[in-house]
């Protein structure tokens, strides 16, 4: 592996930022092809740091792109955080940093290029800059995703306050309805007894005519 110094200082970085470190060398010996072994942890990751310097880094056979390439892109294709820091020109550089062969210097430049892209990097004299800038992006970023679960758990409690005052709301439409129905039972209650009333007291006045008629029936004969 490259730049095996500055790989411990990341690694110590994360571990300072509570991130756990998923790295090539921490794995156990298993039978599984490094291809397979490298886009497996990115998949499992939830950030991509990418340590980029003066070399391009192995091509698997059977491949035209480096493994740390394929990292990179499995890295795209699977949404994650992307975190690039690059030497810069003042770092000192020993023969191992370097890769000789325009081939690959080619294939290099056009890596950084596509790594960079529209992101933020960082650029590293020496691991122990490099170190500071790891811990330092994993804290930002930590603090970013709380923030986004502060707001998402704020829109969470406004829309069950929401719905709460949307229930107060209907029940209280239902109690109005119920208070009207309430109020047109009683008055047909009301309508029923004068009703009745009025049929008991219609058949008293018509024998009352009736005897009325009778007596003075006796009193015309």
């Amino acid at each position: 592996l490259d730049l095996p110094d500055h790989r411990a200082k990341v690694r110590n970085a994360c571990l300072a930022a509570d991130f756990f470190p998923a790295m090539m060398e921490n794995l156990p010996a298993k039978d599984e092809d490094a291809i397979a072994a490298s886009t497996d942890l990115v998949d499992k990751a939830d950030v991509y740091i990418g340590i980029y310097g003066h070399r391009y880094g192995h091509i698997p056979k059977g491949h035209d792109i480096s493994i740390t390439e394929i990292e990179f892109n499995r890295a795209l294709e699977t949404k994650k955080t992307i975190l690039p820091f690059l030497m810069s020109d003042k770092h000192v550089l020993t023969r191992d940093m370097l890769e000789t062969g325009d081939a690959a210097t080619g294939k290099l430049v056009a890596f950084k290029e596509r790594v960079c892209g529209a992101r933020i990097r960082g650029h590293f004299d020496n691991a122990d800059v490099l170190e500071r800038l790891v811990e330092g992006a994993l804290k930002s970023l930590s603090i970013i995703e709380l923030n986004a679960r502060l707001i998402a758990s704020e829109q969470s409690i406004a829309k069950l306050k929401a719905a709460e005052l949307d229930a107060v709301t209907k029940l209280r439409e239902r109690d109005r309805e119920l208070h009207k129905m309430r109020a047109l039972l009683d008055a047909s209650h009301e309508l029923t007894k004068h009703t009745q009333l009025a049929n008991v007291v219609k058949p008293t006045q018509a024998s009352a005519m009736t005897v009325k008629h009778k007596s003075k029936s006796n009193r015309e004969s």
